[in-house]
């Protein structure tokens, strides 16, 4: 009940915070930002945005006639108090699927992540989160054992540059519990690093290396895993985009030697911008595995589909759908034949994912994920059939 509460106390505290944003500035060039009136002084005038930074803009760069039509103008007043402004330098997230990883034990429904990269205005920033999570099939087989899981951690990033940073350096560690059951129970450690380097406005190269130690897993396997990615990005045009990747990844199970494994993995991935700077996204990846046990060895497609909406200036609703055909080369599925003898196939599994995240900003550094996730397996071995609903609400908060 403890953990379940939860959930109730993070809607809470969304449904009591409120503001009123009194005044709209649009400028000519098209940028919309919402806030409350601070002042007027000279050339330009002042307001503080949703995310309670002060902004001022020159009067000879605004667009007077639309914001006439949505903004009410104050009048002038001497008794206003002007914080100190800050520079806002803090770049805006672009990553399309940007998702709350820590606390799902499943692949999330769009490209892995960490914990959600708000934007920071700090070479240096640390951050803590709070997952709540509904399982009502956590071991992903016929027993269908329901769960209530509780997550909770912290982490540490580094970046380069405030703006364009070339190198990236992010620690979390995060305690997994869960109810009716233990298997699951852990303390998960992730260390990833990026380096990144444009060669034209066209053209960037990014090698990624990550150490996950006991961290989430798509088949239910926890364990150690080790991998080098490169990734190739070229801009189409100012809104399409294309990325090319590959992947060598180590696998290490200490309960069962024989699914240590090596895993390598190339895919694409084409992303347009639409209307509004909603995003879609599609991906195609190719993967091997091979397996110290011949059982475990399997090759697998999968094919993805993601569509980001902004609203507001850090906040976003992202719905991602994932199908992956997996084929093992050796792992029989016996069939039994009724008055004839028994048949035996190669065991074929598909996996279909149905995803919803959404970010929502109660304060500047304080944020609300809501998710939910849809997962189901056909097989040809029935026994390995299930379905799996996964809801989630974190909680993360961010110094920067």
């Amino acid at each position: 009940m403890k953990k379940i509460s939860l959930l109730f106390l993070a809607i809470l505290i969304l449904s009591l915070h409120s503001a009123v944003f009194s005044f709209t500035v649009i400028t000519k060039s098209g940028e919309r930002v919402d806030g409350v009136w601070v002042s007027e002084n000279g050339s330009t005038i002042s307001i503080k945005d949703r995310s309670g930074v002060v902004r001022s803009f020159e009067k000879s760069n605004l667009d007077f006639k639309s914001m006439g039509a949505v903004s009410q103008f104050p009048k002038k007043s001497s008794e206003v108090t002007i914080p100190p402004e800050k520079t806002d330098v803090r770049p805006e997230t672009t990553n399309p699927s940007v998702v709350p990883g820590a606390g799902n034990i499943t692949e999330p429904s769009a490209p892995k992540a960490m914990t959600p990269q708000l934007p920071s205005g700090r070479l240096w920033s640390v951050q803590a989160i709070l997952t709540n999570s509904y399982d009502t099939n956590i071991n992903h087989n016929e027993e269908n054992l329901d769960s209530v899981g509780l997550v909770y951690g912290a982490g540490v990033r580094w970046q380069s540059n405030l703006k364009e940073p070339a190198l990236k350096l992010e620690y979390e560690a995060a305690k997994h519990s869960y109810s009716n059951t233990d298997q699951w129970d852990r303390i998960s450690q992730n260390f990833e690093t990026s380096y990144e380097r444009h060669f034209s406005n066209r053209i960037g190269l990014e090698l990624k290396g990550e150490t996950s130690l006991k961290g989430s897993s798509e088949d239910r396997e926890i364990g150690n895993e080790y991998t080098v990615e490169p990734q190739f990005k070229y801009k189409l045009s100012k809104n399409n985009r294309l990325e090319f990747y590959g992947a060598y990844r180590l696998k290490r199970y200490q309960d069962d030697p024989t699914r240590d494994s090596t895993n390598r993995f190339i895919g694409i991935i084409y992303e347009r911008r639409l209307f509004s700077k909603q995003e879609l996204a599609f991906e195609y990846r190719y993967e091997e595995n091979n397996a110290d046990g011949p059982k475990h060895d399997y090759y697998r497609r999968r094919y993805e589909v993601g569509y980001r909406i902004p609203f507001r200036k850090h906040d976003w609703v992202n719905f991602g759908f994932r199908y992956r055909q997996q084929n093992y080369h050796s792992r029989l599925v016996d069939i039994n034949v009724e008055n004839g003898p028994d048949l035996h196939f190669l065991r074929r599994d598909k996996r279909y994912n149905f995803g919803i995240d959404v970010a929502i900003s109660l304060t500047e550094d304080l944020q609300l994920l809501p998710g939910y996730n849809f997962e189901s397996r056909n097989s040809n071995d029935d026994s390995k059939d299930f379905t799996s609903h996964y809801p989630s609400l974190t909680l993360l908060y961010r110094w920067r």
